[in-house]
């Protein structure tokens, strides 16, 4: 009985949760019906090249991150093929969308047990991926929010001092303490592992390059349908900056709704005047776009037949 009442209540949050999404996100659609007459259609055309390019970058930051992801696997003592590890992170990436920040978690896990992964080695292993994943993707978010703060005055002091208050929380014995206190918080088992300083040097400068890549693909996305020129710079911050908006918000599925009101809001003090309406239009396009490529990279790794157990038809 007790199960049952902490199951219903669980999915009475899950559906608040989802409905604040969905009012959200009927909230933005309301502000681009306002906004689309305010936009300059004459200053929007649709360029395919800069699109292609756009989508073309996809298979390069997620091989990379997949990659990533075995490489912090190699350092716990499990080995992993690199399509094994694309597939997983293909297939658990849709959890995101269940309200709370866990099932893409729960569900690579239990996919890498069927690869003869422990359970606990995978869910650290996703856990330290998630930590480095957050930490510098705030660094873009903080230099985004200093750039758009100090218009006109010299920021990168300010950045600078912020990182370097950051470096600290890369060293394995602070990166251990931070993640057991919120695992603690959270009345879970405390975790550990062992990865070398030199190894975590690695990883964080991966992230800045799928990082790096994702704002190129949001700044390809930009081009391919606005025509005046903006700064590949700040374009280049806007994504991974939302990202980590969005992953900060525990209760919303996959940042929805908060990832694009912070695009909105920086590609606002960017656009012209008579442009702002296109503002929300790139924050959707940009949803849309990540959600067809995820889509994409699920269809073309799903068929493992370890992961799904399909060769264990017909043994019993």
């Amino acid at each position: 009985m007790k199960y049952m009442r902490k199951l219903i209540n669980r999915k009475t949050i899950n559906i608040i949760f989802a409905v604040i999404g969905i009012v959200i996100i009927l909230y933005m659609i309301y502000l681009l019906k306002g906004y689309i007459n305010e936009v300059d259609f004459g200053e929007v055309r649709f360029n395919p090249i800069y699109l292609l390019c756009s989508f073309a970058v996809v298979p390069i930051w997620f091989s990379l991150r997949s990659y990533i992801w075995k490489f912090i696997l190699k350092n716990m003592g499990e080995e992993i093929s690199l399509i094994d590890s694309m597939r997983l992170i293909g297939v658990s990436n849709f959890g995101k969308y269940i309200p709370g920040k866990v099932w893409f978690t729960v569900g690579r896990t239990v996919l890498a047990e069927r690869l003869g992964i422990p359970k606990r080695k995978s869910f650290t292993s996703i856990i330290i991926d998630t930590y480095f994943l957050l930490l510098s993707s705030s660094a873009f978010l903080l230099i985004l929010i200093l750039k758009i703060s100090f218009k006109g005055y010299n920021y990168i002091p300010w950045a600078l001092g912020f990182i370097g208050i950051m470096i600290p929380f890369i060293f394995p014995y602070v990166m251990k303490r931070v993640m057991n206190f919120i695992f603690k918080m959270l009345k879970k088992e405390s975790v550990e592992f062992h990865i070398p300083l030199k190894s975590i040097a690695l990883i964080i400068f991966a992230d800045f390059l799928i990082w790096g890549t994702q704002g190129l693909q949001f700044y390809f996305l930009l081009k391919s349908v606005i025509v005046f020129h903006f700064s590949p710079f700040i374009s280049m911050l806007i994504y991974p900056g939302a990202w980590a908006m969005g992953f900060m918000v525990l209760f919303m599925p996959a940042g929805l709704g908060i990832r694009e009101g912070l695009i909105t809001y920086a590609l606002i003090q960017i656009f012209p005047q008579d442009m702002k309406g296109m503002a929300i239009i790139a924050a959707m396009l940009s949803r849309i776009q990540f959600t067809l490529s995820e889509i994409s990279y699920l269809i073309t790794l799903i068929g493992s037949k370890k992961i799904w157990r399909t060769d264990e038809k017909g043994k019993n």
